[in-house]
């Protein structure tokens, strides 16, 4: 396997490496910040020594879970990890890899230096960066609130709007990540049954999941496995279990392997506690002759 494709992340943290390294090894801590925006950990069990196992699951509010597992190759405390990592998304293998991270005390700081192998292309590599991304950001608020003096009170009502809306967002990252994978199931699997479709090509729409699922059936015949589908711009709104999406999105279907620019509308609904997309309409704009 090539090396062009291993994922790198340098990230600074205002906490002693101590306790940057403690968060990797300890379960309670662990719980506060792995798992991307809309995820939370179900479950988790670390066996801190070289050798000793590992597992965290976690959950999103639409349904959506994943299982992550490996051995520690090395536990250096604190200045290297070195663990397997595979993840198991819908019970399919994703991912089988490496990952090494060392811990540099800088200041009264710390630099943590990522670093992954095992991806095999780059929309999974593009993918696990965006998540290791939100993981990170999780872990600096958890270093935060874990300071001496800092305020532990009731998260304020406007973050769990936020809490909404970043549930939507992962919905619909998993969404389009399931569509570069060609995972029919997947894509499915976040849409209601009576689901409506305004799409680019014929027909004028598709009502119900049989026909949605035709729409993608023509699609596969452009689009290859790990082309673009990314969301590069998008706004949520929601409330009272409704939802609404919309933004800009790139598609690398043949013969463009760079992709075009389409727009995206999709309406949600919220029904015991996981939301599912009701609406979709991909738009591009008219030109004229």
């Amino acid at each position: 396997m090539s090396r062009q494709n291993d994922l790198e992340i340098e990230v600074l943290f205002d906490a002693p490496r101590e306790e940057v390294f403690r968060n990797w090894t300890d379960p309670d801590r662990i719980r506060t910040w792995f798992a991307p925006d809309g995820f939370e950990v179900t479950s988790c069990s670390v066996e801190a020594h070289s050798g000793g196992e590992w597992q965290v699951t976690y959950r999103a509010a639409h349904g959506a879970e994943c299982t992550e597992y490996g051995e520690f190759r090395t536990v250096d405390e604190p200045e290297r990890l070195i663990f397997t990592l595979t993840q198991i998304e819908g019970g399919r293998t994703v991912l089988v890899s490496l990952v090494t991270v060392t811990f540099t005390s800088v200041g009264s700081g710390t630099r943590m230096n990522f670093h992954q192998t095992g991806f095999d292309t780059p929309g999974q590599h593009d993918d696990f960066q965006r998540g290791w991304g939100e993981c990170f950001r999780k872990l600096a608020g958890s270093l935060e609130r874990s300071k001496p003096g800092a305020s532990h009170a009731e998260t304020p009502k406007a973050d769990a709007i936020g809490t909404v809306e970043s549930e939507i967002r992962a919905l619909l990252e998993a969404w389009a990540a399931a569509v570069r994978r060609h995972d029919m199931p997947a894509i499915l699997a976040f849409h209601t049954r009576d689901i409506v479709m305004f799409d680019l090509p014929p027909p004028l729409q598709a009502r119900g999941l049989d026909e949605y699922k035709k729409t993608w059936d023509l699609f596969f015949q452009y689009h290859k496995v790990s082309q673009a589908f990314d969301i590069e711009e998008l706004s949520v709104v929601a409330s009272d279990g409704v939802g609404f999406a919309f933004g800009l999105m790139r598609c690398g279907a043949s013969p463009d392997p760079g992709g075009f620019l389409f727009r995206v509308t999709i309406g949600l609904r919220q029904s015991e506690g996981e939301w599912r997309v009701v609406h979709e309409h991909h738009s591009l704009p008219a030109v004229n002759g």
